[in-house]
């Protein structure tokens, strides 16, 4: 424990090294401090994955009484009708992380191709 941190709930003055004083409170002293709207984020995000996981149900149950109705054999209905709905998702998961996997923008704002010449005459 620093003896140095204040303790107790609300906001705090702490002196930096240099000198300055700051207002902080007790999230950014301990390192825990959220990014503004990430608790909504965060419960949109699994309100979506619950929707999602409900309507990957309908569908699928949908689609399998559809193709067991006409075929009326049972594991090739249940693949049948999970085909879409798996790509969606396989697909959908791919989308979601390649940003995340792309290279961070460059400080200068230059990209990596060359800029294009002029046409030759």
């Amino acid at each position: 424990m620093n003896p140095d941190i204040p303790r107790g709930p609300g906001l705090f003055e702490v002196t930096k090294a240099n000198g300055d004083s700051v207002i902080t409170n007790i999230r950014r002293i301990a390192g825990t401090e959220r990014e503004p709207g990430s608790l909504l984020v965060g419960w949109s995000t699994a309100l979506l994955a619950l929707l999602d996981a409900g309507l990957f149900y309908v569908s699928w149950w949908g689609q399998y009484l559809f193709i067991f109705g006409a075929r009326h054999q049972d594991i090739p209905a249940m693949i049948q009708a999970g085909m879409f709905d798996t790509g969606q998702v396989i697909f959908t998961g791919l989308s979601s992380a390649w940003p995340a996997r792309a290279s961070p923008p460059r400080p200068n704002g230059s990209s990596s191709r060359p800029a294009p010449s002029a046409p030759r005459r």
